[in-house]
């Protein structure tokens, strides 16, 4: 038996975490956001991460609601297993199965053919999530552009550039 096994993992490779058919599934949805290259004022920035986060973690909600209506069920273990997190820094939303047999359902087996349930969650949600951080990250920048050109003091900055013109006309007398 032990031949057997030691032929398998030979011919297969070891069965590491991470990888296809090593059990249990994680993904990351979309791309990692970072917003430390923006110019803004540090109020503005909070407000926008709170904000993808919360795209998020509705997301992530979505993916693991759409996943547990289309997960094969046999015990329901499977399908309560599911999870997602949003990492904070810097952003990502993570979805994943903690089955020990997660990724064999996903991928299949040589025995058994693959039946996606979380990348096809996935697929149906992470471009809608991509579209609305994108969208919120140009509001936000929008807003700052309109601030600054309408020489508002933004909260966090001690002086505004304010650019005034001034016509002064004298009367003949």
């Amino acid at each position: 038996m032990a031949e057997k096994v030691a032929r398998k993992i030979e011919r297969f490779g070891p069965k590491e975490p991470g990888y296809p058919g090593a059990g249990a599934l994680e993904y990351l949805v979309g791309s990692r956001v970072e917003l430390e290259d923006l110019d803004i004022p540090e109020d503005a920035m909070a407000e926008l991460e709170g904000e993808i986060h919360d795209i998020m973690e509705n997301t992530g909600t979505d993916i693991i609601t759409e996943a547990s209506d289309i997960v094969p069920v046999d015990t329901g273990n499977l399908r309560d297993s599911l999870y997602s997190n949003v990492d904070i820094a810097p952003l990502g939303l993570i979805v994943g199965d903690t089955a020990p047999y997660a990724s064999y359902v996903e991928n299949g087996t040589i025995k058994q053919p693959p039946r996606p349930y979380l990348s096809l969650a996935i697929a149906t949600n992470d471009i809608d999530m991509e579209a609305e951080i994108d969208g919120a990250i140009a509001t936000t920048l929008d807003e700052q552009a309109q601030n600054e050109d309408a020489g508002v003091l933004l909260p966090g900055e001690i002086e505004a550039d304010i650019e005034m013109e001034i016509e002064i006309t004298a009367e003949a007398l």
